[in-house]
């Protein structure tokens, strides 16, 4: 199967804000992400722009690049915990 997809570069600063870059999701039933940095990738799923109610955040490679969550909204309450040293990388994507 061909995927004739779109590409969204984003590049961000070492502020955390969901305020930096949004992408919808109509019409589209999967995405891929590739991001490279050293820790701290945070991905905001949301019903609407902005942090609010019914939103899930997956963090990556936070506490060091040791441990990623899935939390109900940002700071929220881990639903998912697990170890995974190494999931970031400062020069490569994943």
């Amino acid at each position: 199967m061909f995927f004739a997809g779109r590409i969204f570069n984003v590049s961000t600063s070492l502020e955390y804000s969901y305020e930096q870059a949004w992408m919808t999701t109509y019409f589209v039933d999967h995405i891929i992400l590739s991001i490279m940095g050293c820790r701290d990738a945070h991905i905001l799923l949301s019903e609407n722009s902005g942090s609010g109610n019914n939103s899930y955040e997956a963090a990556l490679g936070i506490l060091e690049n040791t441990k990623s969550v899935i939390r109900e909204g940002p700071y929220g309450d881990n639903i998912v915990s697990v170890e995974t040293p190494g999931i970031m990388a400062c020069n490569e994507y994943k």
